[in-house]
């Protein structure tokens, strides 16, 4: 009886252990390849404090995004305001590239922004 039970049950781990590398692999491939997606084009639509910005879609869906590691002072903080405008100078009103990377606590997408029509800034430009 033994040796009968490890035949029968044998078949079925090796099966088991091929279809959990199957889709760990298969998964890895699909990380891969969504990590590898162009970022979603936006246009700013305005400007909420030297680090969170309102894009929409062309579809016209408004989403609000927080900038990764960036911390900004609140606009009635000190270097707030500053903070604001410098953000509003370089990005109000142009399209960008987003890059999500998670959800807030306020619901906000957490992402990496990157202008898509690249032309020096006001600033640079002087």
């Amino acid at each position: 009886m033994p040796h009968t039970w490890r035949v029968a049950v044998w078949p079925a781990f090796i099966a088991g252990v091929v279809a959990f590398n199957a889709g760990v692999i298969i998964g890895g491939c699909q990380a891969r390849r969504q990590a590898a997606d162009p970022p979603a084009t936006y246009h700013v639509r305005r400007i909420i404090d030297g680090d969170t910005l309102e894009v929409v879609d062309r579809g016209g869906i408004r989403t609000r995004v927080r900038l990764q590691d960036v911390d900004a002072p609140e606009l009635d903080e000190p270097g707030g305001q500053e903070a604001s405008d410098a953000l509003r100078a370089e990005f109000l009103h142009r399209q960008v590239h987003v890059t999500p990377h998670a959800r807030d606590t306020y619901g906000r997408l957490v992402a990496d922004i990157a202008l898509a029509d690249p032309a020096p800034s006001p600033e640079i430009r002087r």
